[in-house]
């Protein structure tokens, strides 16, 4: 038996053929491989270009409206401004609800009476500086609150 027998006995008919067709189809398979992830990547690329071009146009909206509502908060503060500063002035100030209005407004609470009414029954806020013992007319007097 020669080598050529025995060639023929170890590889089959049409060996050769489909050594030939594999390598065609193998670099045919890679080249669509290839094509097909550089189309992946091109609509990748294109999505994500859209998806900052969102992102870019919302931060946008939403910068403008953020100096929109600063611009009428600044506004707001300018006026509770005008409005404090005038009440001060006011001759009648003292009896006026507006500054507690203004002070539960702004959230400060300093008492939690409105200015100008009474205590709740302490009138004797005046009272004179001393113990009980020390019950003599000429005592001292606290200065009003």
């Amino acid at each position: 038996m020669g080598a050529l027998d025995i060639l023929m006995w170890l590889l089959p008919t049409g060996f050769l053929s489909s050594l030939v067709t594999w390598a065609i189809s193998r670099k045919t398979y890679n080249a669509r491989n290839r094509k097909e992830q550089e189309i992946i990547y091109k609509e990748l690329y294109e999505a994500q270009g859209q998806t900052l071009l969102k992102i870019q146009e919302n931060y946008s909206c939403l910068q403008n409206n953020y100096l929109e509502i600063n611009e009428k908060q600044n506004r707001t503060m300018r006026i509770l401004q005008r409005i404090s500063q005038t009440v001060k002035r006011c001759r009648y100030y003292d009896k006026c609800r507006v500054p507690y209005e203004l002070r539960n407004f702004c959230g400060i609470e300093e008492n939690n009476k409105p200015l100008g009414q009474p205590d709740n029954g302490k009138e004797g806020d005046h009272l004179r500086v001393g113990t009980e013992e020390d019950d003599d007319a000429g005592g001292i007097c606290r200065p009003p609150p």
